[in-house]
């Protein structure tokens, strides 16, 4: 079997990012490229200019994208060029946080076996409520890769560009969408079906490091940019009272059971309302 390659992004000044990663391909026996990535705070206003949509992201997203954001999908841009001048036929991203197990191995070894219209296949994916990500994926059309994978496709919008696997006419339709300018974040078209022919592994086999993976600078940017706008995430007096409410509910010890019957609430509610789309067999890709 043809090594398939692993393209890593990180940051130059990110350097224990980068050796936690080469540790970590060097305990699992992994041949990786680190691809350099772009830092969105260097781009300068004409280069801006050229590679982001500010009017598109305003109007579709609701805000600006952050530096980071930019950069960010610049980087993997760079990633989908180098695939399609290379003529690679399949390749794996990972971005420089993250952890994974000897599971990998399996995952590589059954490339072959993805469905033929696949063109790009998440590794690692999450919603906006993580309690729920156990219902994401559609019940039907789930096909056996391997031993202890599957692939599934999603019921809706996924997050994340953590760990993908990639393939030449994937990265093609990706750099296209990108040519015409970035309006929203790099996985916001990894993520979404209308851009790319997309599917998951079910189990996600590659997870972020929790001892790294939560220091994200896009984060702060993004709470930054909403603060600006007067959007959630800066804090109010109604995030006050709500905090002294569950300063009230930890005394008295009712605090952690509250909060796992509003968990259980949220998944059954999310459960009912996408029941349709679990069961209802995907449309066929192009």
């Amino acid at each position: 079997m043809d090594k398939i390659p692993i393209f890593i992004v990180n940051l130059k000044k990110d350097t224990e990012k980068k050796k936690h990663m080469q540790q970590l391909c060097r305990q699992y026996s992994l041949e990786c490229k680190f691809i350099n990535a772009t830092y969105g705070k260097e781009l300068d206003d004409v280069e801006l200019g050229k590679v982001y949509n500010k009017k598109r992201a305003l109007k579709e997203l609701g805000r600006e994208l952050t530096y980071g954001e930019i950069g960010c999908a610049l980087s993997h841009k760079k990633i989908y060029q180098k695939i399609v001048n290379e003529n690679i036929e399949n390749a794996i991203i990972f971005e420089d946080d993250i952890i994974f197990d000897n599971s990998i191995h399996e995952l590589l070894g059954s490339l072959k076996n993805f469905p033929i219209d696949w063109e790009c296949t998440l590794l690692c994916y999450y919603r906006i409520y993580p309690t729920l990500k156990r219902y994401c994926t559609n019940l039907r059309d789930r096909v056996p890769v391997s031993k202890h994978l599957k692939i599934v496709r999603f019921i809706d919008l996924m997050h994340s560009t953590a760990a993908y696997a990639i393939n030449f006419k994937g990265a093609k339709k990706l750099l296209n969408e990108l040519e015409s300018g970035i309006y929203k974040p790099i996985d916001h078209y990894t993520g979404d079906e209308k851009h790319v022919n997309l599917y998951g592994v079910y189990p996600k086999i590659i997870d972020i490091d929790p001892t790294i993976g939560l220091n994200s600078s896009i984060a702060t940017e993004r709470n930054e940019i909403r603060s600006e706008m007067g959007q959630p995430g800066t804090k109010s007096s109604t995030d006050t009272k709500s905090n002294g409410f569950h300063s009230l509910l930890k005394k008295i010890g009712l605090y952690e059971k509250l909060k796992k019957i509003n968990e259980f609430r949220y998944r059954v509610a999310y459960y009912l309302n996408n029941l349709g789309k679990c069961l209802t067999k995907p449309k066929k890709y192009q």
